[in-house]
């Protein structure tokens, strides 16, 4: 299944911002509840975005059958930054 296939995807309106899926659920083809967490992309590094104060970040994300064609796997550039 789709997002199963890799680890980072990025929709196709967002600039800097990212998805790195850690656990898949899909929803009779219907919805991918996906568990990510938000990812940002600078010019020469990539690294996790806080969503939270307490550092937790992962997050679910719901993701329509019909939004899948707009979600594209994604290679970030340069050096990971983070824990």
């Amino acid at each position: 299944m789709k997002f199963e296939t890799r680890t980072f995807w990025k929709h196709v309106n967002c600039m800097d911002v990212f998805l790195a899926v850690f656990y898949v659920v899909h929803d009779n083809g219907v919805t991918a509840s996906v568990s990510a967490e938000w990812m940002v992309q600078g010019h020469e590094i990539y690294g996790t975005a806080p969503v939270n104060p307490r550092g937790d970040n992962l997050v679910r994300v719901d993701i329509s059958a019909e939004e899948y064609d707009n979600w594209k796997p994604y290679d970030p550039i340069g050096r990971y930054v983070g824990s």
